[in-house]
Parts: structure tokens; C-alpha cells; sequence
């Protein structure tokens, strides 16, 4: 009844709407003509009884104007009698009020969410918010120990400057540098270990090159939070190398010979980062599970709610990330409470899922994992038991690890790579018996990225399945079993994630499904924005000054060496010698102008952002314009927000419209920032 009431209210605030101006009276009728149903005001299920309303498929459905797909799940019963007059006012419920900037969710690409019948959720840094200085600082401090057991100099290093990395940046491999570049691909930030490069060098090193981020052997895109822990190692042990003390104060069992360039000690880094991930005695994900609290933000009520509604309109619910099920299990669990049990909020759960590979149509294994006992009582990951309960010799066990955060655009899973000293992972293979038609099927585990990321002290029961059930936990498989379980294909599907390349671009390409991208930086950095309002109107205001002065002085160029070429024949502004001299003048005058202007503009433009991140300004700017990691986000993004849990207040049947695209020559761009007849000639 509420909703009824809420919705009811909206219509008495938006009467205007409901009458239309006479210019769309003939577009109208044309809509009509050419098929389009009329939109409908989507209501729960539960509020479609009483004669009113009736419940439709996609079968009914059309595209509107905007190609969104008109199937809501419900319209007007034709044979109800629908009041034409006025309806007594319900004022049992407050106006819908717009969340605040930095709990909204933004649209690159108009979504109609009330025709999405599955949506998919990410956990790492999706549903499950992580405090990311913390998590990083732990991050960095095992990459650490693990480049410490190789003989790197890293004693003194310190995750005490976690700005200096930032999502959305470049690395150089090739030169050492973190790069921040606009959406054409030019350099306009850059870094090289702590010290800032000017704008000379950028310049000098960058000012023909256009960033080509394919081009991976040399450029790796900063796409996630979990690269913080790695730029920051990195940036502070290319000071190293710069200072020769990389070398001279390394120990064994440290190979100098892997790490002679700046490309060498980046492969080094990610290595022990992407170890310290997928270690099967990892002591960070040990030491997060262990005390959940201190690294996430929880807000449980919230997120249930969330879910809970999403589930109530209909709509089906999967969890499909690369963690291991002991840790989902436990990080979920935490955020969501026990109460109910965490998986009753899912129709589905892919875990250990090696994303992007998961977004396939292609045949991929998929292993279902046993979690209940034989009476029912539900298993918990390190519980006893397991070995003791038989569910046939076709099931096995398997103890390997998968939880690959790192994926790079364009890059080969290189597994046999180390840093040049111990050992290397060896691939193990098993057979084992088809009871049911006598053959063997051989199943490989791989170390390192290849398996399913259980810890050695829990050995869950694992299926083999061809088909994934409602209710399910799975291991593996792909986003083929999704769309069958559910029935659904392309648009029906929005998948939630925070990694641009993984989760957003991989989607978009390999399953043309709807998608959500949940960038946590974009809270603080919306804030920042609005405290640095005024200063970018005094710097809009400085730039568009500049700009007629410069074409002030422009102008009487031209006129003077139009006089000088052929001062016989002058015709214009400039007639005499006279109007010469007093022209250069002027220009004079206008040149030391610019150049205090230029004063002003250049610290100005240098600190913009520096309230957000003293090193890289805004995540989503580059200057002037916007950054390469906005461009993604808006590329392959359909909408975008902070939290998964500001999707509440916009309900499970929202509408998301872009907004229209302005182009440079749109009339109403330019705006007169200043009076040209400031200008004195």
C-alpha cells in the first residue's frame, strides 16, 4: 500500500506532465501509429489485485524512443473502469526527495531497470565496501614480505603516502611513470617515483605520444582499488632503482639481472602482489576474515533492504565473483548479517568465477559445491564433517586457489613467471572414473591462478554440473549457466561491479548485458567538487578572459603586418604610421596582460583537485577535459554510483535517463563569462 501511496503522490506533483503541450499531440498519434504501447507506472506485484491492473510478459513488450525495451511486469487491466476526473489527494506520505550528489546514481547510457529480469553482483569492493586505505595498507604490507623473501631492499618502506597512486592512472614500464592522460589519450599529469613531472617534460617525454593502453608490453591501466597497494610499492621502488639502492642494499636470494629495468621491477611488484591475493596461506585475506570489522563499511539494514527489493519486483539475484567461498562466506555473512542466512538474499552464487573469463557462451567446467549435510544442517567452511559425507565417487575434492584481482587489459596469464629464484607451480592432473558410461575424464588444478581458491584447511565437497539450479553455490562455470538458469540473454541482464575492465568493459563486449560500475571515489571526490565550486568559476573566469585578450591581440597582429607588407595599399583599422605605433602599443600592453593572466591560470590549473588528491587532482578530470577513466566508465558503464545501496531510494523499476549529449557547437555552450568591452583597445 505504501508504494500505491508514494506513487499516487508523485502523479499529484507531476499533473503538468500528464497534459502534454499541443507540439507532441501529432508525435504522439505517430507513436501510436507505428506500434509503440503507451508507457505504464510499474506497481509492486503485490498491489495488482483489486480489478485494476494486470500482469503482462515481454512478449507484450516494445521499445520506446530511447530503444529501452516498455516490458515492466504490469499495465492497466483494459476491462477496468479507470477514473477520468480528479482522485482525492493521499497525504500520508512526504514528496520523493532527490538523494544528495554523492549518494546518486549517474547515467552514461538510459536504462530502463524495470525491464531487468537479472542482476548480477561483484563482492570485492561491490557488495562487500571496503575501507581501501586499510585494505591496501595490509595489501602492501604482504606484498611487501613477499619481495622481503626474495632479498628486495623494502625493510624501510612504508605504506605512508597511499595518494600517490590513484585509480584511472598509467603506468610507463618503460620509463617508470605513472601517467594521468584525458579521454584522447594525451599525458597530461605525470610521475616518476615522488617527484612530479613538469610541464616541459611532459612535454619533451609525451607531447607527440597519444597513450595507446593495447599497447600493454608498455602501459598497464590502473583499473581497481587493489592497484593502490601495487603503484605505491612500485613508485617507491623505482626511487631505488633510480638511487642505485635497489642493488646495493639488496640480499639474497635477490637476482639483480631480473630487475634491471623499470619493466623488470614492475613485474617483480605484481608478482608479490598477486601473490599475497592468491597464496593458498594468504595472511591477507586471513587477516581480513578474521576481523571483517576494520576493514569494510557496513551498513547491513541497508544493503538487505536493497536486495530485499530487488528480489520482491521480481527480479533474480546472483553473486558471481573470483573469491574463494571461504572468504565470500565470510565477508558476506558480515555485511549482510546471518539473519537470514546471507544466500537467501541470492537465487545463485558463482564463486572462484576467474573473471573476465567467466563472461562467456563458450562450454566452461562447473563444479557445484556441497554445503549441506545429510540432515540438512547447513556446512560452514572449516566445519567438520566433510570428509566423512559421501555424495558418490564422482565427487571430488579440490583445494586450489583462483582469486585473480589483477587482470590487465590485453595481457596472457604468464603463470610460470617468478621472480628468478625458488620454485615454480606445477600443473596436477587426476583422472577419474565416469560410472555412468565407463569413461575418464581428466581435471586439471593448476597452482596459482588455475584452481578454485580454498584454503589447505578446508576441502569442500565439489560436482561436476552441466546445468546450474536455483539456490546453488558453484565453482567456475560461466555467464552461459546464468542466462540459462533464468532464461534471459543480452539487455535483460545488469551486471554490478567495480573493476572497468573485468566488470564493465569484458560484460559489455563478450555478453552485451546492461552494466553497473560501483566507484567508491566517487563520494569524496563530488564533495571535493563542491568545495572547489567557486575557485573553478574564478578560474572559468581567468580562462575566458584570456581568451579575448589573446584574440584581441591576435586581431591587431593581423592588421599590423597587413600595414608593414604593404603599408601603400593599408586599408582597415591601421591606415598610417601613426595607427601602427599606437597599435603596438596596445599589443604590448595586451602581451604583459596574458602573461599575468598565465600567472594565475598556470598554479591554478596545477592545484586543481589537490583537496581530493594533492598528486592527481579529480580521478575523473585531466585538466580541462575528461579523464581516460571517465571516458571507460562512460564507455562501458550504463550507470554508475558510490554504493550499491544508493540503488534504494531509486527502486527496482527506475527509469535512468542520460542526459543529452552537448556538442562543442550546441548554441548554448558558450556562455559570456566576462564583457568585451573590458578590454581596453
Amino acid at each position: 500500500m505504501k508504494e500505491m501511496v508514494a506513487l499516487l503522490l508523485v502523479l499529484r506533483h507531476c499533473d503538468a506532465w500528464l497534459s502534454p503541450p499541443s507540439f507532441f499531440s501529432s508525435q504522439t498519434q505517430r507513436g501510436v501509429a507505428l506500434g509503440r504501447r503507451r508507457s505504464v507506472f510499474v506497481l509492486p506485484a503485490k498491489t495488482s489485485g483489486g480489478g485494476y491492473f494486470k500482469v503482462v510478459t515481454d512478449e507484450n513488450s516494445t521499445v520506446d524512443a530511447f530503444g529501452q525495451s516498455t516490458w515492466c511486469g504490469i499495465a492497466v487491466d483494459e476491462t477496468c473502469t479507470v477514473d477520468e476526473g480528479p482522485i482525492p489527494p493521499l497525504d500520508v506520505c512526504p514528496a520523493p526527495s532527490t538523494p544528495k550528489a554523492e549518494e546518486r546514481v549517474y547515467c552514461s547510457r538510459t536504462l530502463n531497470l524495470g525491464a531487468v529480469k537479472v542482476v548480477g553482483y561483484d563482492m570485492d569492493y561491490t557488495v562487500v565496501h571496503y575501507k581501501w586505505r586499510k585494505w591496501e595498507a595490509e595489501a602492501y604490507s604482504c606484498a611487501k614480505d613477499v619481495l622481503k623473501g626474495f632479498g628486495f631492499p623494502v625493510k624501510d618502506l612504508e605504506f605512508d603516502d597511499p595518494d600517490l597512486v590513484c585509480r584511472g592512472l598509467v603506468i610507463d614500464k618503460t620509463r617508470g611513470n605513472f601517467l594521468k592522460i584525458d579521454r584522447h589519450g594525451f599525458v597530461r599529469r605525470a610521475m616518476h617515483g615522488r617527484r612530479r613531472l613538469s610541464e616541459i617534460e611532459i612535454d619533451e617525454h609525451y607531447g607527440r605520444t597519444r597513450v595507446d593502453l593495447r599497447e600493454n608490453s608498455r602501459y598497464q591501466f590502473l583499473n581497481t582499488l587493489f592497484s593502490v597497494s601495487e603503484g605505491v610499492l612500485y613508485s617507491q621502488l623505482v626511487q631505488k632503482l633510480d638511487s642505485g639502492a635497489l642493488f646495493d642494499e639488496a640480499n639474497a636470494p635477490f637476482d639483480a639481472t631480473k630487475c634491471e629495468s623499470y619493466a623488470d621491477l614492475h613485474r617483480a611488484v605484481s608478482k608479490a602482489l598477486e601473490r599475497a591475493h592468491t597464496n593458498q596461506s594468504s595472511r591477507l585475506k586471513d587477516t581480513v576474515a578474521a576481523n571483517p570489522e576494520a576493514f569494510t563499511q557496513r551498513d547491513a539494514a541497508k544493503l538487505r533492504a536493497t536486495l530485499r527489493d530487488q528480489r520482491a519486483a521480481g527480479k533474480k539475484l546472483a553473486l558471481i565473483t573470483n573469491s574463494d567461498y571461504k572468504y565470500t562466506d565470510t565477508m558476506m555473512s558480515f555485511v549482510l548479517g546471518d539473519d537470514p542466512d546471507w544466500r537467501a538474499f541470492f537465487d545463485v552464487v558463482f564463486v572462484s568465477a576467474r573473471k573476465p573469463g567467466f563472461f562467456t557462451t563458450e562450454p566452461v567446467p562447473c563444479y557445484e559445491l556441497i554445503l549441506e549435510k545429510g540432515n540438512g544442517e547447513r556446512r560452514r567452511p572449516g566445519g567438520a564433517g566433510l570428509d566423512d559425507f559421501d555424495y558418490g565417487e564422482r565427487d571430488y575434492y579440490s583445494r586450489n586457489n583462483n582469486n585473480h584481482h589483477h587482470h590487465r587489459e590485453g595481457e596472457g596469464e604468464d603463470e610460470d613467471e617468478d621472480f628468478g629464484v625458488g620454485e615454480k607451480n606445477d600443473d596436477h592432473h587426476h583422472e577419474e572414473e565416469d560410472h555412468e558410461d565407463g569413461k575418464k575424464t581428466t581435471t586439471s588444478h593448476r597452482g596459482g591462478k588455475g584452481g578454485f581458491g580454498f584454503a589447505v584447511d578446508w576441502q569442500p565437497l565439489l560436482r561436476q554440473t552441466v546445468r546450474a539450479v536455483e539456490g546453488g553455490v558453484y565453482c567456475g562455470g560461466s555467464a552461459r549457466y546464468v542466462e540459462k538458469l533464468f532464461g534471459v540473454s543480452a539487455d535483460e541482464v545488469l551486471y554490478v561491479g567495480d573493476h572497468v575492465f573485468v566488470d564493465a568493459n569484458a560484460v559489455k563486449q563478450s555478453m552485451r548485458w546492461r552494466t553497473a560500475l560501483v566507484v567508491q571515489e566517487l563520494e569524496p571526490e563530488i564533495q571535493a567538487l563542491s568545495k572547489e565550486h567557486d575557485r573553478r568559476r574564478e578560474l572559468d573566469v581567468l580562462l575566458g578572459r584570456k581568451a579575448l585578450l589573446t584574440t584581441t591581440l591576435d586581431g591587431l597582429r593581423c592588421h599590423l603586418r597587413r600595414f608593414e607588407d604593404n603599408a601603400d595599399a593599408a586599408d582597415g583599422l591601421i591606415q598610417h604610421e601613426a595607427d601602427a605605433d599606437l597599435c603596438r602599443r596596445h599589443m604590448a600592453k595586451l602581451v604583459r596582460d596574458v602573461d599575468d593572466l598565465e600567472d594565475l591560470i598556470t598554479p591554478a590549473v596545477r592545484t586543481e583537485g589537490d583537496n581530493f588528491n594533492k598528486y592527481w587532482g579529480f580521478i575523473s578530470k585531466a585538466g580541462h577535459d575528461k579523464s581516460s577513466f571517465q571516458r571507460q566508465i562512460e564507455k562501458y558503464a550504463d550507470i554508475y554510483t558510490a554504493r550499491v545501496t544508493n540503488l534504494l531510494p531509486y527502486t527496482p523499476y527506475h527509469y535512468f535517463r542520460a542526459f543529452a549529449t552537448r556538442l562543442a557547437h550546441d548554441p548554448d555552450v558558450y556562455d559570456d563569462l566576462i564583457d568585451a568591452s573590458e578590454i581596453c583597445i
